[in-house]
């Protein structure tokens, strides 16, 4: 099932072991925070520390312009 969510379900799906693969997009835009905005990033509700990251598996990657279109398998 190919779904686009935010990072409340892409955490909730990475605690259960069920997402398999994450798309991602590289745009050219830079966006950034400022200390007092709260937002959560990729992935929320689940600490990834270095010990306990999930790796990804670079599947494929393909550009458009200046746009990268990464497709990864979660290890």
């Amino acid at each position: 099932m190919l779904t686009e969510d935010g990072p409340t379900l892409i955490g909730t799906l990475l605690r259960a072991r069920l997402l398999d693969e994450l798309f991602l997009t590289v745009s050219p835009l830079l966006a950034g925070r400022s200390t007092t905005t709260v937002r959560p990033g990729l992935v929320d509700g689940m600490e990834l520390a270095p010990d306990q990251a999930r790796w990804l598996n670079l599947l494929s990657l393909r550009r458009d312009d200046a746009y990268l279109f990464l497709r990864y398998r979660v290890v």
